[in-house]
Formats: structure tokens, sequence, C-alpha cells
């Protein structure tokens, strides 16, 4: 379910270059970069406040832009205020699978996913890329505060069932994603899966920015200068993890 944060922040100045379109039956955001040789994309998995708000798709024109990722694809998932995430799922895996399928040859499929999109950004690093297929479904994982999760155990099976690159970017003021439950995870983490730059395989990284709340990465409170740097940092973040990565 949500939580009274996601519901607050600001609008950002600026204008969207990307299109608003059909793919796979559902509406979504696409951006792409004016030029680029990657048949790579990008799902983008929004708040709440969906694939029309201002942010979210400058934030996606910033990840295609800077990455050069071939698009992002921003998804719109249907949202209620009492909506359990898990209920999304099924839709998000069939339009993720399908967006896989159609990548060219050698193309690599990432997600990011915020807030309430950051549990089925999350899930789909289960997934393979069809019910019949050993192949992993994602390449790449981003979340920014991400809730609805099961921790540790999710984050613990992202990274571990398909070895799949997982970063995550945590507000050390969140009341979705305590700073207690973070660290338990990235305890359980080393555990289980070691360091994370590739031990055993596996590759993570959990980022806590001190001082910010649930929602920065994509809404930064106007009057805090330390949760705009914070987003700013979360956004350099993803872009290099993405292009690590894909």
């Amino acid at each position: 379910m949500s939580c009274p944060d996601c519901f607050k922040g600001s609008a950002k100045d600026g204008t969207p270059t990307g299109k608003l379109t059909t793919l796979y039956g559902k509406a979504a955001y696409v951006a792409s970069p004016p030029k680029t040789t990657s048949q790579s994309a990008i799902i983008y998995l929004p708040d709440a406040f969906g694939f029309k708000f201002i942010n979210n798709q400058l934030l996606a024109d910033t990840y295609a832009s800077i990455v050069t990722i071939f698009r992002v694809l921003f998804v719109a998932i249907p949202f209620a205020t009492k909506a359990k995430p898990e209920k999304a799922f099924p839709g998000i895996l069939e339009f993720a699978r399908a967006v896989k399928k159609d990548l060219p040859v050698g193309g690599k499929l990432g997600v990011s996913g915020f807030c309430w999109g950051g549990f089925s950004s999350t899930m789909l690093c289960l997934e393979t890329a069809a019910p019949d297929s050993k192949e992993r479904l994602i390449e790449a994982q981003f979340c920014a505060h991400p809730s609805g999760l099961d921790l540790p155990r999710a984050i613990i099976d992202a990274v571990t069932t398909h070895k799949v690159p997982y970063s995550m970017a945590a507000a050390q003021e969140d009341m979705m994603l305590s700073l207690k439950s973070v660290d338990a995870t990235e305890a359980a983490l080393r555990q289980q899966a070691g360091t994370g730059d590739g031990e055993n395989g596996y590759n993570y990284e959990i980022v806590t920015y001190p001082k910010c709340s649930h929602g920065f990465a994509v809404r930064a409170k106007p009057d805090s200068d330390v949760e705009t740097e914070a987003a700013g940092k979360a956004c350099e973040q993803a872009i290099s993890w993405f292009g690590k990565w894909l």
C-alpha cells in the first residue's frame, strides 16, 4: 500500500522530450536518446504519481540521454491508494517479457522502480525471459526507496536467484523502509552473497542517503538542499549502474 509521503513533493520545471504512446496494450511514456548505438532498454516503474507526472518523465529523459540507452519505457501502473503492488505484478511481468522478446540481438533489459514501483522492479529479478526459458529476464536493476518488500528475503532472492546486478537508493528517514531493515538487509546480503563486487558472481549495492525521506529521488522537497542534492546523486547512482551493466 502507499504511504502519505507518496503523495507529497513538488513538480520540477522542464519540458519532457519523450512521447506518450501505447506499447503491448499498455499506456507508456517512451524516452529515446537523439543518437545511440545501444540495443538495450530500461523499463521505468513509477511511484504513486504515475507516468504522466512531469518529474517521472524528466527523470526517464535523463536516463535516456545520459546512459544513451536505446529507449526508456515508462509503463503505466494501475494504482489506487490501497492497491497492493503484487496485484499489478502479473501485468508488469507480461509487459517486460514482451519488451525483452522484441529487443534486437544483443539488447539487454534493465528496470528501475521508485517507491511503489520498487516492489515490481525487485520481483522482476526473479523471473526468466519466458515461462519455459532459463534465460534471466533482467540484466540490471535499480530502485529508490522501494515499498511493500518482504525484507531482507525479497532483496536476497533478487540478487541470488539469477545473479541480477542490483542497486538500491535508500532514504535514512523512510517510514516505509526503515534504516534498521536496510542495515539488516545489507548484513544478510554480505552473509549470503558476499561483498557485492562480483564475489561468487553476485553484484549489488545499497546506498543510504542521510536526512532524506521517502520519495526524495523523484520528488525532493523544494525547500531542502539536502534532498535536492541527494536526488541528483541517486540519479547518478542509477545511471552509473545501468551504464556498467547494459
